[in-house]
């Protein structure tokens, strides 16, 4: 008779430890949107490609002429004494370098 109690107890705990088995499991919301016209473009580009990445978001894409023409422009700029007046005169002469050889755009 003492078994008898624990054993049933045992199985009445066993059948509500049970998951439950009409419990639904949903699935979360996929978001589907459209690729914009930037996106659409930079898929299309060959892997590491970044001029033609560059192109479609519109951003400066210098070949190396135009790289090296920037650098050796802005290496002759004078760096002054480190005054605020020579550092402002010597980010202007870098600023003009970049501004005359570096494109914005190239569409």
């Amino acid at each position: 008779m003492k078994y008898s109690a624990i054993i049933l107890s045992t199985l009445i705990a066993v059948a509500f430890a049970r998951p439950n088995a009409s419990a639904t499991v949903t699935a979360a919301p996929s978001v589907v949107s459209g690729l914009s016209p930037a996106q659409t473009c930079i898929a299309a580009c060959k892997a590491g490609d970044v001029d033609c990445e560059a192109a479609c978001v519109g951003a400066a894409h210098p070949n190396s002429s135009q790289v090296v023409d920037t650098t050796q422009c802005a290496m002759k700029c004078d760096q002054g004494d480190g005054s605020p007046a020579a550092t402002q005169k010597y980010s202007a002469c870098v600023q003009a370098c970049i501004a005359n050889h570096f494109p914005t755009s190239q569409t």
